[in-house]
């Protein structure tokens, strides 16, 4: 089976090449296996899945997706349609301030 997605922004724009999706594997922690795919040019990912299991989908260090679990029992091809990737904390910084700092 296979679940794609496309990464978008929250502009609605996609990521392109290279940002990570990391995909862990249901089960006891001694059996989990984390894998880690990467979007294309148009922000697309996919990755293949066991049938009748969820997983739970991560973004790199300090992001987040607006989708976090995804059920596998729902059909053989799961199209996540789009995935908001954005800061897990809320940013309000301008770019006159981030230049400005030392």
């Amino acid at each position: 089976m296979k679940v794609t997605g496309r990464v978008i922004d929250i502009a609605g724009r996609p990521f392109r090449f290279g940002v990570p999706v990391s995909v862990t594997s249901p089960g006891p922690s001694d059996e989990r296996r984390r894998i880690t795919v990467r979007t294309a040019q148009d922000g697309r990912f996919s990755f293949g899945a066991a049938p009748s299991r969820t997983y739970k989908l991560e973004a790199e260090d300090g992001f987040k997706l607006s989708l976090d679990r995804v059920d596998s029992r729902t059909g053989n091809e799961i199209d996540l349609g789009d995935i908001v990737w954005q800061p897990a904390i809320p940013v309000e910084l301008t770019l006159d301030q981030i230049v400005a700092r030392p």
